[in-house]
C-alpha cells in the first residue's frame, strides 16, 4: 500500500512539474522565425545590466522598467513609456527603427545598437552586446524583455 501511495504522489508531482514548463499556446513560436517572434506580441523592459571588471549593475531606472516595445513591422517598433514616465516633459510613446538582416539570424539592430540574441522564447527575450571602453576593457550589456 505504501508503494502505491508513493507512486501516486510521485506521478502527481511529476505532472505538476511538466505542466509548469509549458508555454502559453496562444504564443507558440513553433514554425516562426526569430523576427516573427519579436513581432508576435508586446515586450516589457525588465532589466538592462552592465557587466564590467568591477561587477554587474542594473542600469534601468524604475521608471523605465514598465516601458513596452511592440515590433509593428519588420522595420518599425513602437515604444510606450506607460505609467512611470521618467521625465514629465517626454513623449508617452515614439516610433523607432529596428531590423534583422536575417529573419532567423542571431543579431538584431535595436535602439541603435547591434545586439546578439542570447535567448528567445515565446515569453522572454535576452539580448547581449559586447562593447569596448575608452580604456580597452570589454564590457557586456544584457537586456531582458518579457512578453506581455
Amino acid at each position: 500500500m505504501k508503494r502505491l501511495t508513493l507512486l501516486g504522489m510521485t506521478l502527481i508531482v511529476l505532472s505538476l512539474v511538466v505542466s509548469c514548463g509549458k508555454e502559453d499556446d496562444s504564443y507558440s513560436i513553433t514554425g516562426k522565425t526569430k523576427q516573427e517572434v519579436f513581432m508576435m506580441r508586446t515586450w516589457k523592459s525588465t532589466s538592462w545590466t552592465d557587466s564590467t571588471s568591477s561587477g554587474t549593475i542594473e542600469t534601468l531606472s524604475d521608471c523605465e522598467k514598465d516601458d513596452t516595445y511592440t515590433f509593428t513591422s519588420k522595420t518599425k517598433c513602437l515604444w510606450k513609456g506607460n505609467s512611470n514616465k521618467c521625465n514629465s516633459s517626454e513623449d508617452a510613446q515614439a516610433e523607432s527603427d529596428w531590423s534583422m538582416s536575417d529573419p532567423n539570424g542571431g543579431k538584431i539592430m535595436f535602439q541603435d545598437i547591434e545586439w546578439n540574441i542570447l535567448s528567445l522564447t515565446a515569453n522572454k527575450i535576452i539580448l547581449r552586446n559586447f562593447y569596448e571602453t575608452k580604456t580597452g576593457e570589454t564590457n557586456t550589456w544584457r537586456y531582458t524583455l518579457l512578453g506581455q
